[in-house]
């Protein structure tokens, strides 16, 4: 399933801040430069899978960019391919790993039995300050805690929508439009 990149991104940040990929954990997972290199489980030229180190339920997996972006609210409009992807190979990922682990037990996965949760630390509630997609299943399994923590839409937890609702609002319509900013164009 893994796919390998062809091209390593570069080791300075899209703002020209050359050292911040080295001191990114993320940024040296996805470089695969770590020395606590985790398992991969999933790898091309924009995105890098692996499971979360403290697994709010058994599938639990970090679906991150190799662009190093602060956070969620970093995002602008032309990211929201971006986000479409991640939610993409999130749910693949996910889906892919219920089924393998239901074939291998001899039974039948229903992926409807195993309701999930996908989203976004949302700042300044984040300890890692790279953008990552949280997708978690079967959410009805996680316990108190992980279910406070991982709140769809909370003031710390946010979900893909939402994050493209907000996106879609940055959209800057060519001045003339019907529907532009008319005080932006006068200027």
């Amino acid at each position: 399933m893994s796919v390998g990149a062809t091209q390593r991104p570069s080791l300075t940040t899209p703002d020209g801040e050359g050292n911040n990929r080295d001191k990114c954990l993320f940024c040296r997972i996805v470089d695969e430069r770590s020395q606590d290199l985790t398992n991969l489980i999933y790898k091309d030229d924009e995105i890098v899978v692996f499971p979360d180190i403290r697994p709010a339920a058994k599938y639990h997996y970090l679906i991150v960019p190799r662009e190093h972006i602060k956070n969620a609210k970093e995002l602008t409009a032309t990211h929201i391919r971006l986000v479409d992807r991640l939610v993409e190979v999130g749910q693949k990922i996910v889906n892919d790993k219920i089924i393998a682990d239901h074939t291998a037990e001899g039974k039948q996965a229903n992926l409807q039995e195993f309701p999930k949760v996908l989203g976004y630390h949302w700042p300044p509630f984040h300890t890692i300050a790279h953008l990552h997609l949280h997708v978690i299943a079967p959410s009805n399994e996680m316990g108190f805690i992980s279910r406070t923590i991982f709140r769809p839409n909370s003031w710390w937890f946010v979900t893909p929508e939402y994050v493209k609702e907000r996106l879609s609002k940055d959209v800057i319509l060519p001045c003339g439009s019907e529907t532009s900013n008319k005080s932006a164009c006068d200027l």
